[in-house]
Protein backbone atom coordinates (compact mmCIF):
# COMPACT_ATOMS: atom_id res chain seq x y z
CA UNK A 1 0.00 0.00 0.00
CA UNK A 2 1.32 3.12 -0.90
CA UNK A 3 1.63 5.60 2.24
CA UNK A 4 -1.15 4.91 4.55
CA UNK A 5 -4.80 4.76 3.97
CA UNK A 6 -6.27 4.77 7.55
CA UNK A 7 -10.01 5.20 7.06
CA UNK A 8 -12.93 3.84 9.66
CA UNK A 9 -15.88 4.34 11.28
CA UNK A 10 -15.92 6.94 13.90
CA UNK A 11 -19.51 6.09 15.33
CA UNK A 12 -21.14 8.71 12.98
CA UNK A 13 -19.47 8.55 9.42
CA UNK A 14 -16.97 6.94 7.66
CA UNK A 15 -13.82 8.90 8.03
CA UNK A 16 -10.86 8.91 6.02
CA UNK A 17 -7.49 10.39 7.87
CA UNK A 18 -5.78 13.12 5.95
CA UNK A 19 -3.80 16.35 6.34
CA UNK A 20 -5.14 20.30 6.39
CA UNK A 21 -2.20 22.22 5.29
CA UNK A 22 -1.54 26.08 5.55
CA UNK A 23 0.20 27.44 2.60
CA UNK A 24 1.69 31.04 2.08
CA UNK A 25 1.46 33.24 -0.53
CA UNK A 26 4.75 31.85 -2.33
CA UNK A 27 3.92 28.73 -2.17
CA UNK A 28 0.25 29.07 -3.30
CA UNK A 29 1.92 30.89 -6.05
CA UNK A 30 4.16 28.09 -6.82
CA UNK A 31 0.79 25.52 -6.53
CA UNK A 32 -1.05 27.06 -9.14
CA UNK A 33 1.39 25.44 -12.23
CA UNK A 34 0.41 22.11 -10.74
CA UNK A 35 -3.56 23.35 -11.13
CA UNK A 36 -5.39 20.24 -13.38
CA UNK A 37 -8.73 21.70 -12.60
CA UNK A 38 -10.58 24.54 -10.83
CA UNK A 39 -8.49 27.79 -11.02
CA UNK A 40 -7.27 30.28 -7.82
CA UNK A 41 -5.00 32.70 -6.82
CA UNK A 42 -3.07 33.15 -3.30
CA UNK A 43 -5.52 36.49 -2.76
CA UNK A 44 -9.28 35.25 -4.18
CA UNK A 45 -8.60 31.85 -1.59
CA UNK A 46 -10.95 32.55 0.86
CA UNK A 47 -11.39 31.01 4.38
CA UNK A 48 -13.76 28.10 3.78
CA UNK A 49 -12.35 27.10 0.53
CA UNK A 50 -9.29 24.79 0.22
CA UNK A 51 -7.42 22.82 -3.27
CA UNK A 52 -6.96 19.41 -3.15
CA UNK A 53 -4.00 17.33 -3.89
CA UNK A 54 -5.20 14.01 -5.39
CA UNK A 55 -3.22 10.92 -6.15
CA UNK A 56 -3.50 9.65 -9.50
CA UNK A 57 -2.84 6.52 -11.67
CA UNK A 58 -0.28 6.48 -14.58
CA UNK A 59 -2.27 6.39 -18.10
CA UNK A 60 0.49 5.36 -19.72
CA UNK A 61 1.13 2.30 -17.64
CA UNK A 62 4.53 2.78 -16.85
CA UNK A 63 3.79 2.94 -13.07
CA UNK A 64 1.16 0.95 -11.00
CA UNK A 65 1.66 3.10 -7.47
CA UNK A 66 -0.65 6.01 -7.21
CA UNK A 67 1.88 9.49 -7.83
CA UNK A 68 1.95 12.75 -8.74
CA UNK A 69 1.33 12.60 -12.47
CA UNK A 70 0.31 15.63 -14.08
CA UNK A 71 -1.51 13.36 -16.49
CA UNK A 72 -3.61 10.31 -15.13
CA UNK A 73 -7.00 9.05 -13.24
CA UNK A 74 -7.30 10.13 -10.32
CA UNK A 75 -8.26 7.93 -7.14
CA UNK A 76 -11.42 9.65 -5.98
CA UNK A 77 -13.40 11.54 -8.43
CA UNK A 78 -13.41 15.37 -6.72
CA UNK A 79 -13.99 18.32 -8.82
CA UNK A 80 -14.06 22.02 -8.54
CA UNK A 81 -16.85 23.48 -6.94
CA UNK A 82 -17.84 20.10 -4.74
CA UNK A 83 -18.15 20.56 -0.83
CA UNK A 84 -16.05 18.28 1.70
CA UNK A 85 -16.29 17.96 5.07
CA UNK A 86 -13.84 17.29 7.85
CA UNK A 87 -13.49 17.37 11.40
CA UNK A 88 -10.33 17.38 13.60
CA UNK A 89 -10.01 17.57 17.41
CA UNK A 90 -10.68 20.47 19.31
CA UNK A 91 -7.92 20.72 21.32
CA UNK A 92 -6.00 19.60 18.58
CA UNK A 93 -3.72 16.44 20.34
CA UNK A 94 -3.42 13.86 17.80
CA UNK A 95 -1.15 11.98 19.58
CA UNK A 96 -2.60 9.44 21.32
CA UNK A 97 -3.81 5.73 20.61
CA UNK A 98 -6.86 6.36 21.24
CA UNK A 99 -6.63 8.79 18.69
CA UNK A 100 -4.99 6.80 16.13
CA UNK A 101 -7.51 3.96 16.60
CA UNK A 102 -10.93 6.50 16.04
CA UNK A 103 -11.84 5.46 19.88
CA UNK A 104 -11.34 9.14 21.27
CA UNK A 105 -14.60 9.51 21.86
CA UNK A 106 -14.92 11.56 24.94
CA UNK A 107 -12.69 14.45 22.91
CA UNK A 108 -14.49 17.17 21.11
CA UNK A 109 -14.71 17.37 17.94
CA UNK A 110 -14.95 20.77 14.89
CA UNK A 111 -16.80 20.48 12.22
CA UNK A 112 -16.40 22.07 9.31
CA UNK A 113 -17.61 22.33 5.28
CA UNK A 114 -14.91 23.04 2.36
CA UNK A 115 -15.78 24.53 -1.06
CA UNK A 116 -12.97 22.62 -3.14
CA UNK A 117 -11.63 25.86 -5.24
CA UNK A 118 -9.18 23.69 -7.23
CA UNK A 119 -7.53 20.14 -7.93
CA UNK A 120 -3.67 20.46 -8.24
CA UNK A 121 -1.46 17.03 -9.08
CA UNK A 122 1.20 18.20 -6.89
CA UNK A 123 1.18 19.90 -3.51
CA UNK A 124 4.32 21.20 -4.21
CA UNK A 125 5.58 21.52 -0.31
CA UNK A 126 6.18 17.66 -0.67
CA UNK A 127 7.06 16.28 2.55
CA UNK A 128 7.44 12.40 3.54
CA UNK A 129 3.82 12.08 4.68
CA UNK A 130 1.81 10.56 2.10
CA UNK A 131 -2.05 9.72 2.27
CA UNK A 132 -3.93 7.87 -0.16
CA UNK A 133 -6.66 10.55 0.13
CA UNK A 134 -6.54 14.20 -0.84
CA UNK A 135 -4.61 16.69 0.92
CA UNK A 136 -6.22 19.53 1.71
CA UNK A 137 -4.27 22.68 1.20
CA UNK A 138 -5.53 26.31 2.56
CA UNK A 139 -4.12 29.51 3.09
CA UNK A 140 -1.46 29.60 6.64
CA UNK A 141 -3.64 32.48 7.54
CA UNK A 142 -6.69 29.97 8.23
CA UNK A 143 -4.17 27.58 9.77
CA UNK A 144 -3.42 29.63 12.62
CA UNK A 145 -6.87 30.38 13.16
CA UNK A 146 -7.75 27.18 13.51
CA UNK A 147 -4.08 26.73 15.69
CA UNK A 148 -2.51 29.91 17.04
CA UNK A 149 0.20 27.99 17.96
CA UNK A 150 1.23 25.62 14.71
CA UNK A 151 4.72 26.50 13.44
CA UNK A 152 6.10 25.55 9.99
CA UNK A 153 5.88 21.85 8.85
CA UNK A 154 8.05 22.17 5.68
CA UNK A 155 10.29 24.91 4.36
CA UNK A 156 11.19 25.06 0.57
CA UNK A 157 14.68 27.18 0.15
CA UNK A 158 15.97 27.83 -3.49
CA UNK A 159 19.50 28.72 -3.86
CA UNK A 160 20.64 31.09 -6.71
CA UNK A 161 20.60 30.00 -10.17
CA UNK A 162 24.21 30.87 -10.57
CA UNK A 163 26.06 28.97 -7.95
CA UNK A 164 29.79 27.86 -8.21
CA UNK A 165 30.52 24.39 -7.04
CA UNK A 166 32.09 25.70 -3.57
CA UNK A 167 28.92 27.94 -3.15
CA UNK A 168 27.00 25.26 -3.46
CA UNK A 169 29.35 22.54 -0.99
CA UNK A 170 29.15 25.74 1.39
CA UNK A 171 24.83 25.82 1.13
CA UNK A 172 25.05 21.68 1.77
CA UNK A 173 27.53 22.42 4.74
CA UNK A 174 25.32 25.01 6.39
CA UNK A 175 21.95 23.01 5.79
CA UNK A 176 23.91 20.61 7.64
CA UNK A 177 24.78 22.41 10.35
CA UNK A 178 20.88 23.03 10.54
CA UNK A 179 19.87 19.80 11.48
CA UNK A 180 23.08 19.39 13.85
CA UNK A 181 21.92 22.16 15.87
CA UNK A 182 18.33 21.36 15.93
CA UNK A 183 17.41 17.80 16.73
CA UNK A 184 13.73 18.46 15.74
CA UNK A 185 14.83 19.79 12.40
CA UNK A 186 16.03 17.53 9.40
CA UNK A 187 17.32 19.03 6.18
CA UNK A 188 17.66 17.65 2.65
CA UNK A 189 19.63 19.02 -0.54
CA UNK A 190 18.47 18.41 -3.37
CA UNK A 191 21.57 20.09 -5.39
CA UNK A 192 23.05 16.22 -6.08
CA UNK A 193 19.64 15.08 -7.61
CA UNK A 194 18.70 18.29 -9.31
CA UNK A 195 22.11 18.02 -11.34
CA UNK A 196 21.55 14.71 -12.21
CA UNK A 197 18.18 14.72 -13.62
CA UNK A 198 19.14 18.05 -15.10
CA UNK A 199 22.48 16.06 -17.13
CA UNK A 200 19.39 13.41 -18.24
CA UNK A 201 17.57 16.16 -19.26
CA UNK A 202 19.84 17.24 -21.37
CA UNK A 203 21.40 13.98 -22.49
CA UNK A 204 17.75 13.21 -23.87
CA UNK A 205 17.91 16.62 -25.50
CA UNK A 206 21.05 16.20 -27.81
CA UNK A 207 19.66 12.88 -28.35
CA UNK A 208 16.44 14.50 -29.88
CA UNK A 209 18.53 17.23 -31.31
CA UNK A 210 20.98 14.37 -32.83
CA UNK A 211 17.94 12.36 -34.55
CA UNK A 212 16.07 15.59 -35.67
CA UNK A 213 19.26 16.81 -37.56
CA UNK A 214 19.55 13.92 -39.26
CA UNK A 215 16.35 13.06 -40.39
CA UNK A 216 15.98 16.49 -41.50
CA UNK A 217 19.46 16.17 -43.72
CA UNK A 218 17.77 12.81 -45.34
CA UNK A 219 14.38 14.50 -45.94
CA UNK A 220 16.81 17.20 -48.01
CA UNK A 221 18.15 14.61 -49.78
CA UNK A 222 15.19 12.96 -50.69
CA UNK A 223 13.49 16.33 -51.88
CA UNK A 224 16.50 17.22 -54.03
CA UNK A 225 16.05 13.25 -56.12
CA UNK A 226 12.44 13.43 -55.78
CA UNK A 227 12.23 17.29 -57.96
CA UNK A 228 15.24 16.18 -60.51
CA UNK A 229 13.25 12.82 -61.12
CA UNK A 230 10.09 14.62 -61.36
CA UNK A 231 11.81 17.13 -63.78
CA UNK A 232 13.66 15.33 -65.83
CA UNK A 233 10.20 12.88 -66.02
CA UNK A 234 8.63 16.17 -67.81
CA UNK A 235 11.26 17.23 -70.17
CA UNK A 236 9.45 15.85 -73.01
CA UNK A 237 6.05 17.64 -72.00
CA UNK A 238 7.49 20.90 -71.15
CA UNK A 239 10.25 20.73 -74.34
CA UNK A 240 6.75 20.35 -76.44
CA UNK A 241 4.32 23.17 -74.73
CA UNK A 242 7.41 25.49 -75.68
CA UNK A 243 7.26 24.77 -79.35
CA UNK A 244 3.55 24.91 -78.94
CA UNK A 245 4.46 29.05 -78.08
CA UNK A 246 4.70 28.66 -74.08
CA UNK A 247 7.32 31.09 -73.01
CA UNK A 248 10.41 30.34 -70.55
CA UNK A 249 9.01 32.86 -68.12
CA UNK A 250 5.14 31.25 -68.20
CA UNK A 251 6.98 27.88 -67.53
CA UNK A 252 8.62 28.53 -64.77
CA UNK A 253 5.45 29.85 -63.24
CA UNK A 254 3.47 27.05 -64.12
CA UNK A 255 6.35 24.61 -62.40
CA UNK A 256 6.98 26.91 -59.39
CA UNK A 257 3.14 26.90 -58.81
CA UNK A 258 3.16 22.88 -59.49
CA UNK A 259 5.88 22.56 -56.17
CA UNK A 260 4.90 24.75 -54.16
CA UNK A 261 1.32 23.36 -54.25
CA UNK A 262 3.04 19.84 -53.52
CA UNK A 263 5.39 21.86 -50.63
CA UNK A 264 2.36 22.73 -49.05
CA UNK A 265 0.48 19.12 -49.42
CA UNK A 266 3.59 17.79 -47.49
CA UNK A 267 3.94 20.70 -44.67
CA UNK A 268 -0.22 20.03 -43.92
CA UNK A 269 0.29 15.98 -43.79
CA UNK A 270 3.42 16.94 -41.49
CA UNK A 271 1.49 19.22 -39.25
CA UNK A 272 -1.08 16.78 -38.95
CA UNK A 273 0.66 13.90 -38.48
CA UNK A 274 3.38 15.24 -35.65
CA UNK A 275 1.79 16.76 -32.91
CA UNK A 276 -0.07 13.10 -32.25
CA UNK A 277 3.33 11.45 -33.04
CA UNK A 278 5.12 14.06 -31.02
CA UNK A 279 2.70 13.34 -28.04
CA UNK A 280 3.01 9.64 -28.17
CA UNK A 281 7.04 9.68 -27.72
CA UNK A 282 6.67 12.73 -24.48
CA UNK A 283 4.33 9.97 -22.92
CA UNK A 284 6.84 7.38 -23.25
CA UNK A 285 9.71 9.61 -22.37
CA UNK A 286 10.40 10.72 -18.65
CA UNK A 287 9.95 14.45 -19.69
CA UNK A 288 7.25 15.07 -17.94
CA UNK A 289 9.07 13.74 -14.70
CA UNK A 290 10.96 16.54 -15.03
CA UNK A 291 7.92 18.94 -14.76
CA UNK A 292 8.80 19.91 -18.47
CA UNK A 293 4.96 20.27 -20.20
CA UNK A 294 3.87 19.16 -23.49
CA UNK A 295 3.66 22.01 -25.95
CA UNK A 296 3.54 21.57 -29.60
CA UNK A 297 6.38 23.96 -31.12
CA UNK A 298 4.21 26.21 -33.50
CA UNK A 299 6.95 28.67 -34.39
CA UNK A 300 9.87 26.14 -35.03
CA UNK A 301 7.20 24.23 -37.25
CA UNK A 302 6.41 27.63 -39.01
CA UNK A 303 10.01 28.32 -39.53
CA UNK A 304 10.56 24.94 -40.50
CA UNK A 305 7.50 24.81 -43.04
CA UNK A 306 9.08 28.11 -44.77
CA UNK A 307 12.40 26.57 -45.13
CA UNK A 308 11.10 23.79 -47.13
CA UNK A 309 8.51 25.88 -49.06
CA UNK A 310 11.82 28.30 -49.97
CA UNK A 311 13.77 24.83 -50.88
CA UNK A 312 10.88 24.21 -52.88
CA UNK A 313 11.44 27.11 -54.87
CA UNK A 314 15.21 27.23 -54.70
CA UNK A 315 15.02 23.68 -56.49
CA UNK A 316 12.60 25.00 -59.33
CA UNK A 317 14.35 27.65 -59.90
CA UNK A 318 17.70 25.94 -60.32
CA UNK A 319 16.37 22.95 -62.48
CA UNK A 320 14.34 25.42 -64.72
CA UNK A 321 17.48 27.25 -65.10
CA UNK A 322 19.05 24.13 -66.76
CA UNK A 323 15.94 23.81 -69.27
CA UNK A 324 16.60 26.95 -70.88
CA UNK A 325 19.76 25.90 -72.26
CA UNK A 326 18.00 22.91 -73.65
CA UNK A 327 17.04 22.58 -77.18
CA UNK A 328 13.72 22.22 -77.66
CA UNK A 329 13.86 19.48 -80.59
CA UNK A 330 16.37 17.40 -78.39
CA UNK A 331 13.85 17.29 -75.56
CA UNK A 332 11.17 16.24 -77.38
CA UNK A 333 12.65 13.74 -79.09
CA UNK A 334 14.66 12.28 -76.03
CA UNK A 335 13.79 8.83 -74.77
CA UNK A 336 12.80 8.03 -71.56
Amino acid sequence: MYGYGKTGYDGKNQIYKSMLLGYNAGALEALQKYVIEGDFTPENLGENEVILSVLQMDDTKNNDLPGFYKEGSPLMEYHAGDAISIKYRADLHTDSMEYEALEDYDAEYVYKTYKVKAIVSFPHMFDCNKTLYPLLITSDHSIQKIAPESGIQCMYCDGDGDLDFAQKDLLEQQLIRISTDNSNVSTRSLIDEAKQNEMFYHKQMVYIYGISIITFLLVLINMINNFRYRMQKRTKEICMLRAIGMSVAMTKKVMLFENLILGWISVLAAFALSHPTLKYLYEMSDMQSFGHKFHFVYTEFSLMAVGALAICALLSFRILKSWKTKQITEGIGRFE
